[in-house]
């Protein structure tokens, strides 16, 4: 029921508080006790949240992205991605993935190291009436970051669609992050990425 909902609170007024935290020090917050997070599960994971006089998000465009495995000969092994090039030459291509919305198509593939361990995801985005591609990324496996699963049995970790007014469709959560906050991603290569400020010090 909290997909893709959202809640606005009124700032002035709202009760600050504080909490001790042996890890990370004394974490400051406003109490929001209508605010259902403790019934929310995974989502309460994937939730963002703006402070400021406007309301930047939109409801009613964002997906889980449900992946199909495909051929893996339906991923162009001629695209060169924009980063990471110089782990990819040493990577061998593995299982491919596909999924569909009204306006894209998006392809997956799995990259692995020799011993068949799985080393990053190369990611496509293909725009369907113009047939161009709008999105390419590697997104690897670091010392501070992790490729999240693209297949769970009962939860999504990949979303994708219109979260913000403003900006082109989103791409999220294919890195699962020790250190440092993640990354939005945008479609289109037009939008730089957006770093959510987090609580994360290690």
């Amino acid at each position: 029921m909290f997909l893709d909902s959202m809640f606005i609170f009124p700032v002035e007024g709202s009760v600050l508080i504080e909490k001790p935290n042996t890890y990370f020090g004394t974490e400051i917050g406003f109490k929001v006790s209508s605010l259902p997070l403790n019934t929310m599960g995974y989502f309460a994971r994937n939730t963002f949240v703006h402070i400021g006089k406007s309301n930047p998000f939109k409801t009613g465009g964002v997906h889980p992205i449900k992946w199909i495995e495909v051929d893996s000969t339906l991923f162009p092994n001629n695209i060169k991605s924009t980063n990471h090039n110089d782990w990819i030459n040493s990577l061998s291509r593995g299982k491919v993935f596909k999924f569909k919305t009204d306006d894209y198509t998006y392809l997956i593939q799995t990259l692995k190291y020799s011993d068949n361990r799985p080393a990053g995801r190369h990611l496509l985005v293909f725009q369907d009436h113009t047939e161009t591609m709008v999105f390419n990324h590697v997104y690897m496996n670091t010392e501070s970051a992790g490729i999240s699963p693209i297949l769970t049995q009962y939860e999504n970790n990949q979303w994708t669609g219109q979260v913000f007014k403003d900006k082109p469709p989103i791409l999220y959560g294919f890195l699962d992050i020790s250190f440092g906050c993640p990354l939005i991603d945008f479609i289109g290569g037009n939008e730089p990425s957006m770093e959510i400020l987090c609580n994360n010090r290690h």
